[in-house]
């Protein structure tokens, strides 16, 4: 595995591949073009238009309620952005979308140097290419008005300076590293299930222990300063987010499998709302966990039969992607076998690494397996799994291209009388990988 090299594109195939990102996700937004009405969105633009008005990070159910930790705070202070300009407009959810469009397209370059130094440049364009155009299926990250594309070009990014590093890297991409990881920390902090195996991996291999603590503790600074926020606002040590008490309870009230929505948030339930109101935000979240637990405690069966619902749900999209790609609501069973198919090329392609002792393999393995666990003990969304999504892409690249090779070489040519392949031999270099 080649280090400390950055793969690009060739510099004339960027810009097609950026166009046609581009375009592919501009079209699958307007297969189901987005509702602005008044005061649309959820949290995340609440809290943005809370900033532009004055009272700071707050109030994330649109009335006037305190300063909050519901939210991670990257994505809101870009909105606020947005919102300075166009107001609390449908045009400032155009903007936001066009925003997202760019970040999801922008995630093209990180994974094509993913793919170059995992597995190849062939397997690596064959990744960009399939990522590029996914989104004419009439699904794709950019649609959600919500920090989705920016994580899943960080996740990307991250996981690709990741695997480049060794001992010549210099000290200003290190310091790149750590405040990459940071921020991927402060959009979602569930980003730990991906930088910490990646910091674990880095030093198992000793690749510059010294500068390696130093990117950690560059990555460490933002989450600390916002948890010093946090404890002078609530008087508690808050982590990045405040919400995972509320996050359980909505699992355990409703089956997202079974019902469309969460019907108990409080942007939904006036009651819950005057409940949030009346308690503070950090009582109310605690109060829900309470209960959440009793519940779970009181039904153990069904809360475990629940969690593994979750688990195929999450790989597979099961009862949850009816609704996207073409034609809506129809054919789920292709939707499904659609939504499976990079998580079966990764399962195959992580199978396969191990097994030839990748140097990669471990670490790849422990983000697969590490960042949805938090989703199977809440609740799911496929919009989850797009943070994941360029790197199980890559991987099915990968054992695809393998499976082509594979059958080239047994098949044998059109004029041999012995049944001979006539092949150049096997693939050599990082394709053959």
């Amino acid at each position: 595995m080649s280090a400390a090299i950055v793969h690009r594109p060739r510099p004339r195939d960027v810009g097609l591949l950026l166009l046609c990102a581009v375009v592919a996700r501009v079209v699958a937004v307007m297969m189901r073009p987005p509702i602005f009405a008044p005061w649309w969105g959820g949290e995340m633009p609440a809290v943005a238009w809370s900033i532009v008005q004055g009272a700071g990070f707050a109030s994330p159910y649109l009335v006037p309620s305190g300063p909050t930790a519901l939210v991670p705070p990257v994505y809101p202070v870009l909105l606020a952005g947005i919102f300075r300009v166009a107001g609390y407009t449908p045009l400032a959810g155009y903007l936001a979308i066009g925003l997202n469009v760019l970040l999801s397209s922008l995630t093209v370059l990180p994974l094509f140097s993913l793919g170059s130094t995992l597995f190849g440049r062939t397997s690596a364009r064959a990744a960009v290419w399939a990522w590029a155009l996914y989104p004419l299926l009439g699904y794709t990250d950019a649609q959600f008005v919500w920090g989705t594309s920016l994580l899943v070009l960080l996740v990307t990014t991250c996981l690709a300076m990741t695997v480049s590093f060794d001992e010549t890297a210099s000290r200003r991409r290190w310091a790149a590293y750590g405040a990459v990881a940071g921020l991927l920390v402060m959009t979602e902090p569930v980003a730990l299930a991906v930088v910490v195996p990646a910091a674990g991996w880095l030093f198992a291999r000793r690749v510059n222990r010294r500068w390696l603590l130093v990117a950690m503790l560059i990555a460490a600074t933002p989450t600390a300063a916002w948890m010093a926020r946090n404890y002078a606002t609530f008087g508690q040590v808050v982590f990045v987010r405040s919400g995972l008490g509320l996050e359980l309870s909505l699992g355990v009230r409703h089956n997202e499998l079974v019902e469309s929505r969460p019907a108990s948030l409080p942007n939904r339930d006036p009651a819950e709302l005057a409940r949030y109101m009346s308690l503070g935000e950090l009582r109310y979240i605690e109060e829900r966990k309470v209960e959440a637990l009793a519940w779970i405690g009181a039904h153990p069966g069904e809360y475990l039969q629940r969690v593994g619902m979750r688990v195929f749900a999450y790989w597979t999209g099961w009862r949850q992607t009816s609704r996207f790609y073409l034609g809506y609501g129809r054919a789920p069973t292709l939707k499904m076998f659609v939504f499976s198919l990079p998580a079966l090329g990764a399962l195959l392609c992580l199978g396969y690494m191990v097994r030839e002792r990748h140097p990669a393999a471990w670490l790849l393995v422990a983000v697969v397996g590490l960042f949805p666990a938090i989703y199977y003990f809440t609740h799911t969304l496929p919009r989850y799994r797009l943070p994941l999504e360029p790197l199980l892409f890559c991987c099915t690249a990968c054992i695809a291209l393998r499976a082509v090779r594979g059958m080239a070489r047994a098949a044998p040519p059109p004029d041999s009388g012995d049944g001979r392949a006539a092949l150049g031999g096997p693939a050599h270099g990082r394709d053959a990988a």
